[in-house]
């Protein structure tokens, strides 16, 4: 899939001293195009922002970054480089999809069909059982953890990661999205004022538990419905 039309950065929130890396290189997102626009990888501490217009691959992109942080490859399954090719546990808030809708996503890949021999458009058991397959053994050690809570309010973000780290080593956390997490303490004061608090907030939680934190962002719509499943 063709990730041009996202935007994906660093953010620059204020939230006091940075974190000293002490030379650690950079967490690979196991997309090389990715990579070069922050940098070389995920750094501690910081706060990334990944945004686009409805339908643009933002979900797709995220999990993707999940699959390929947790299984220690990029999308080529190759070991990530950095001294990062080991699995890395995720912390996946879902506010938009269930965990069942995730999975799906997480098994099938756009151009897999093509890939392995297949037709564009040409739906082939034959073709795409090995695949699948293979990715269902390897996902069912991917330490991957998915919380589908929606709303879902930024301090109950933090007090679940922070309890997730503690008990399974969480590495990166993902917020899906942004625009269904909300701020009790700031909502008073209009959304744009809440949205910048629960970005100070999310900066504040990378900081305190030493991870990189990305934040997928709706472009061009209001609001959206919850999907189940």
């Amino acid at each position: 899939m063709n990730y041009q039309s996202l935007v994906f950065v660093r953010l620059d929130v204020p939230t006091g001293t940075p974190i000293e890396n002490c030379g650690l290189p950079p967490l690979p997102t196991g997309m090389k195009e990715l990579d070069a626009r922050i940098d070389g990888g995920l750094r501690l501490g910081e706060v990334y922002r990944l945004s686009g217009r409805p339908a643009a691959g933002k979900t797709t992109c995220a999990l993707t970054i999940a699959r390929c942080v947790a299984l220690g490859e990029d999308l080529d399954g190759h070991p990530l480089k950095n001294g990062h090719n080991r699995p890395h546990p995720v912390l996946f808030f879902s506010l938009e999809l269930s965990k069942k809708h995730l999975v799906q996503q997480l098994l099938y890949c756009p151009g897999d069909a093509t890939d392995n021999g297949g037709v564009q458009g040409e739906t082939d058991v034959r073709v795409l059982a090995e695949p699948i397959a293979h990715d269902v053994a390897k996902l069912s050690h991917a330490p991957i953890f998915v919380d589908e809570t929606a709303p879902l309010d930024v301090c109950d973000i933090r007090s679940r990661t922070s309890s997730m780290k503690e008990r399974h080593g969480i590495e990166l956390v993902i917020v899906d999205y942004l625009q269904l997490c909300s701020c009790r303490e700031s909502a008073h004061l209009g959304r744009h004022a809440e949205e910048s608090a629960l970005l100070l907030q999310l900066a504040q939680m990378a900081q305190e538990l030493h991870l990189p934190v990305i934040v997928v962002e709706q472009t061009g719509r209001s609001s959206i419905r919850r999907q189940s499943g």
